[in-house]
């Protein structure tokens, strides 16, 4: 329904990448990608890190990237 693709503007969601979304260090998987796209077309979504944002990019697609409201490196 239309009311299910609404993003909540109430709630943000704050994830670190290393050992939290992928293996530390590692390359986001496609499973946990493909769950966090969907997660993210309906919810504002910012990644932590204590990685530099080359890195981000390293372990996170273009494609999850894209729909990500911010990195606070």
């Amino acid at each position: 329904t239309a009311e299910d693709s609404k993003v909540d503007m109430n709630k943000i969601y704050l994830f670190d990448i290393d050992g939290t979304l992928t293996q530390s260090r590692g390359k986001m998987n496609d499973f946990v990608s493909d769950n966090l796209i969907h997660a993210l077309k309906k919810q504002e979504f910012y990644f932590v890190t204590g990685s530099d944002f080359d890195k981000v990019k390293e372990q996170v697609s273009a494609q999850v990237m894209e729909y990500v409201a911010g990195v606070f490196t």
